[in-house]
């Protein structure tokens, strides 16, 4: 006897019905049919019951109830102990013939080659200026009492700042865009690496993207391209509108910005987060992908490749991996071989998209379970004048710590007009730090001068008041502080103090992590 299909049922982009009593998932649901199919790339994005619920569209009850799947398959995955690949494995036999899986190599059988493998890891040892920031940055974290209530946020803060060395080491604690290209390019392994890449690319006359997630390093990577090559690399990052409505009288869309870089003729280079370019749009124009900051997600990396790894790609893609080595595993390598571990269980397993992302417990005994033992450097009057404002006032009270006071660093915001606050035996002080390049006028005189009676009256003390600079003082500015009582530090008595009391970027960074939440 023969059944014949009265109806049917499908859907594409099926990860759109992956939550549980949504609208759109409650329609598609409430449809009768006779057989249906759901069609997506990503079954599993956040957590295994997304496929949960797609499956129980197509196949009704296979799985149970919400609550008996994640009971058994959900649930387990909070263990750390649990064995994930046999668990998804499990999940996998249970499904049997009701999924199909076929990856992009079994489909699309004109796509060319995609090189991503071992010689796609481009190592270089770092400069000497990047290795001793990157092991003061070490020992920092070592000395951070890692037991404290806040120890997933000073891990996240570890981490950034050891991958943003590895980037380029200004980019921690310094303007780096105050500084010349050359000068960037001799003190970043991976921007050395960067350059021979992109001179290679440029003599084949292709194309190519560069991938960075954090916008300082966007920029940084915009301005040397602009002045080794006179490109003007256009970013796309969350900024970017997506969609030409959305774009306004002055920004382009994100595929208006692909569009009008793909049709320059021959070499070219735009610059991506990973993020904004994750879905959606296509750069089949260039054939070659740098990913000069890598994502903590090897999901979000691979669809990252994929904006130029998809139909319609007509030349090899070639990927590429610049990596800043030293005598010892330094970041580069270690998060390398975790995101090819979370790759591997994501291509063997039904491991939830999200949860491929590297753990911050994880990733921060891997990469600081070995000693690199630093000489602390003292900070010079060049370094501070490139500190990042907040770190300015951070060497500040650094700096009156070393000379006997007990400082305080106020907060960024709703600070009176104070930068640092100084105690001493019979001899207090309020500070306002001004790091500027140009010379300062009445303004820093007014705030520091508003700023006495309040902090007079709270800590119940009779403050002295100071203005410091890295720079100097308009003869008004100079006027302005005598009836006022406030003692002028300029660009040359910085330097001075300076010269006298030895201070590190690891003290700056200490009393940043001490700043005060309210004055």
């Amino acid at each position: 006897m023969f059944h014949f299909l009265n109806t049917a049922e499908y859907v594409d982009e099926a990860q759109k019905i992956k939550t549980p009593g949504t609208l759109i998932t409650s329609a598609c649901k409430a449809l009768k049919a006779d057989f249906k199919i759901a069609m997506t790339g990503t079954p599993v994005e956040n957590t295994l019951v997304d496929l949960w619920c797609i499956m129980d569209f197509s196949v009704s009850g296979l799985l149970g109830t919400t609550k008996e799947f994640a009971k058994e398959f959900q649930n387990p995955l909070k263990n750390s102990e649990t064995d994930v690949a046999q668990l998804c494995e499990a999940l996998r036999n249970k499904i049997g013939i009701f999924i199909k899986r076929r990856l992009k190599k079994d489909v699309a059988k004109d796509l060319p080659e995609k090189f991503d493998n071992a010689q796609s890891r481009i190592e270089k040892q770092m400069p000497p200026v990047q290795l001793e920031r990157y092991k003061v940055e070490m020992d920092r974290a070592k000395n951070t009492d890692m037991e404290s209530e806040n120890r997933g946020a000073l891990i996240l803060k570890s981490l950034q700042a050891i991958r943003d060395i590895s980037d380029h080491p200004y980019l921690a604690d310094k303007q780096v865009l105050s500084y010349p290209s050359n000068e960037l390019v001799a003190t970043s392994a991976k921007l050395q690496i960067l350059l021979d890449i992109l001179e290679n690319i440029r003599s084949k006359e292709e194309k190519v993207i560069v991938f960075a997630d954090r916008k300082d390093t966007q920029k940084m990577l915009q301005k040397v391209v602009y002045e080794y090559y006179r490109i003007s690399s256009s970013i796309i990052n969350g900024d970017t509108p997506a969609t030409k409505q959305a774009e306004g009288k002055i920004k382009l869309s994100r595929q208006q910005t692909i569009d009008k870089y793909q049709s320059v003729k021959g070499f070219n280079v735009i610059i991506m987060s990973p993020i904004a370019a994750g879905v959606g749009l296509n750069v089949t124009g260039a054939n070659h992908i740098i990913h000069y900051s890598r994502h903590w997600n090897p999901a979000k990396e691979e669809q990252a490749t994929d904006r130029a790894y998809r139909i319609g790609q007509q030349k090899d893609v070639h990927v590429y991996y610049p990596m800043a080595v030293a005598d010892f595993d330094s970041f580069d390598l270690i998060l390398d071989r975790l995101l090819a571990r979370k790759k591997a269980l994501a291509a063997s397993t039904l491991y939830p998209t999200e949860q491929i992302e590297l753990k911050l417990d994880e990733t921060y005994n891997s990469i600081f379970g070995f000693n690199a033992e630093s000489s602390e450097s003292p900070l010079s009057t060049s370094d501070i004048n490139s500190l990042q404002p907040h770190l300015f006032e951070a060497f500040i009270a650094a700096l009156y710590s070393k000379k006997g006071f007990n400082t305080h660093l106020t907060p960024y915001s709703n600070d009176k007009g104070v930068d640092v606050i100084a105690f001493k035996d019979g001899e207090n002080y309020l500070i306002q730090a001004k790091q500027s390049k140009s010379v300062i006028g009445n303004d820093g005189v007014q705030e520091i001068a508003a700023a006495k009676h309040y902090f007079d009256a709270k800590y119940g003390l009779e403050f002295k008041l100071i203005l410091l600079s890295n720079n100097d003082f308009t003869s008004a500015a100079e006027l302005l502080a005598k009836p006022n009582k406030i003692s002028l530090v300029n660009r040359l008595l910085l330097e001075r103090m300076i010269i006298d009391n030895v201070v590190t970027i690891q003290d700056v960074h200490k009393y940043e992590a001490m700043r005060m939440k309210i004055v």
